[in-house]
């Protein structure tokens, strides 16, 4: 029993902390872009929300327009600006990142040895495809930036929410948003 207790404590915790959350400005924020991206935003309920760091959580069901159910999930990620204000970032820029520094690591090694033709074409396509998949990430960005900022809170008030800071990387993010 007296093993018992210091789990159970801690689980009550941490579901106090997440149920006090849910009315976090961030999490009603992430909730209404995921709303706003799903063909039937009125059968919307959530299954769970939280807040980790710099990032939000939700998964919710819903039914498709097959009347089928479905669960999903979506994350928002934020960057606290110099007004101490969270603003919307790409919650995939991390994918990003790694997928450009494998393929500057490939381009780099062959820059020493020889290349084929057919693997310059295929380098070429690759670097393409990234090029659109950073721009459709982008535009993502600055669409959610545009529809939250009709909602009438936001950017984020720092005071007023229980987001934190990003985790440190050892890498740059080739982009934020569209100013």
């Amino acid at each position: 029993m007296k093993l018992f207790l210091p789990y159970l404590a801690t689980a009550l915790f941490l579901s106090a902390q997440v149920a006090y959350s849910a009315d976090d400005p961030a999490i009603i924020l992430c909730e209404e872009i995921a709303k706003a991206r799903i063909k039937t935003p009125k059968s919307y309920e959530r299954v769970s929300a939280e807040i980790q760091a710099n990032k939000v959580y939700v998964v919710f069901d819903a039914v498709n327009l097959y009347n089928a159910p479905i669960r999903e999930s979506y994350a928002c990620a934020f960057e606290l600006s110099d007004e101490g204000k969270f603003r919307l970032v790409d919650a995939n820029a991390e994918e990003l990142e790694r997928e450009l520094r494998e393929l500057q690591e490939e381009i780099e090694s062959y820059k020493t040895g020889g290349i084929t033709e057919e693997k310059r074409a295929e380098l070429n396509s690759r670097v393409k495809a990234y090029g659109q998949k950073t721009i459709d990430h982008a535009t993502k960005v600055f669409e959610n930036e545009l529809f939250a900022k009709k909602l009438g809170f936001y950017p984020i008030d720092q005071s007023t929410t229980e987001l934190g800071p990003a985790p440190l990387t050892p890498f740059i993010t080739p982009f934020r948003r569209l100013r």
